[in-house]
């Protein structure tokens, strides 16, 4: 009907997790999340906002799947793969109703530096 809705997200989280092995410098791990939300959520037509705008505020807990690649045989970086989930997360939409807004975080490979470590690696001095 010309309508779009927006929504965004704003989140803060703290995530805990424990390593299972190391095989061959791929390492996998697993551990909980928990996740403080704002949300806003808006309906527009045109460039004209019909309404309100709609915010919520939640604290929802979550998931945290991954695996990291040591290529560093000084492990000052490593490679970092991991998935999120917050499942349960409801929302209040401009219409008043509750809508579900599970999120699913992908990210695929991340830079992990360490600079504390490569601080501290010995310098061989000729």
């Amino acid at each position: 009907y010309g309508r779009e809705h927006i929504s965004k997200r704003q989140s803060v989280a703290l995530e805990g997790f424990k390593f299972f092995w190391n095989y061959n410098g791929f390492v996998p791990f697993i551990g909980p999340s928990i996740s403080f939300e704002r949300w806003a959520v808006g309906e527009f037509e045109g460039d004209r906002q019909v309404g309100g705008t709609k915010r919520t505020r939640m604290v929802s807990p979550g998931i945290l799947i991954g695996w990291d690649i040591l290529a560093s045989p000084l492990e000052t970086w490593v490679l970092r793969t991991n998935l999120r989930y917050y499942p349960f997360q409801k929302i209040e939409n401009v219409t008043g109703r509750k809508s579900r807004v599970d999120q699913f975080e992908f990210n695929f490979i991340q830079l992990v530096v360490y600079p504390n470590r490569m601080k501290n690696i010995p310098r061989w001095r000729s």
